[in-house]
């Protein structure tokens, strides 16, 4: 039994290394509204993903998120988790489906300020990463209401590739098939 348990971490743990095949991340995001994404990666259990959105009627919002990325069925597709901050910026007035503009009173046009969950999946596939996920967001102060959510593709160019190590140090593959020799000779 304790055999199965310890062959059963080591699985664990050796499927959730290396979930994340780069450093840094940037592109678009695409989804209830538009925006740019930078993420890099800070260590192998967390990833800072700072997103720049815009509605084209009323609002932006800037949120910078952690997430938790776990290793999926194959290679570099993975599924994320997280939370952090947001803030936006409302103006007094939007335009709705019709073109028509409609003002805003009281709340409604304070900057919002609270708290952005995300979560979704992500495969990485050469240098483009693309990833689909739900942000729920909390505001604390100002904003329309007190619960905003929005859904988007986001579609990433990989600046910075990961460098894979081996299990025991070293880089993966670096020596593969060559043999070394010895140096004989004079010191110098």
């Amino acid at each position: 039994m304790k055999k199965k348990i310890c062959i059963f971490i080591l699985n664990l743990v050796t499927i959730t290394m290396f979930a994340q095949s780069y450093k840094t991340a940037a592109g678009l995001r695409l989804g209830t509204n538009y925006g740019i994404s930078v993420q890099q990666k800070i260590t192998d259990d967390l990833t800072v993903e700072g997103v720049a959105h815009y509605d084209f009627r009323s609002k932006a919002d800037f949120s910078l998120v952690g997430k938790q990325y776990k290793k999926l069925l194959i290679k570099n597709l993975t599924y994320f988790y997280g939370a952090g901050l947001h803030k936006g910026w409302i103006k007094d007035y939007y335009i709705n489906d019709e073109g028509n503009r409609i003002e805003l009173e009281g709340q409604e046009t304070k900057d919002p300020i609270g708290i952005t969950g995300t979560a979704g999946v992500e495969v990485t596939l050469g240098k483009i990463n693309v990833s689909f996920d739900y942000r729920p967001k909390i505001n604390i102060s100002g904003g329309p209401g007190l619960l905003n959510h929005d859904t988007a593709l986001t579609l990433r160019y990989v600046l910075i590739k990961e460098n894979k190590k081996a299990l025991f140090g070293g880089n993966k593959g670096k020596n593969k098939g060559k043999t070394t020799k010895p140096k004989i000779g004079k010191r110098g």
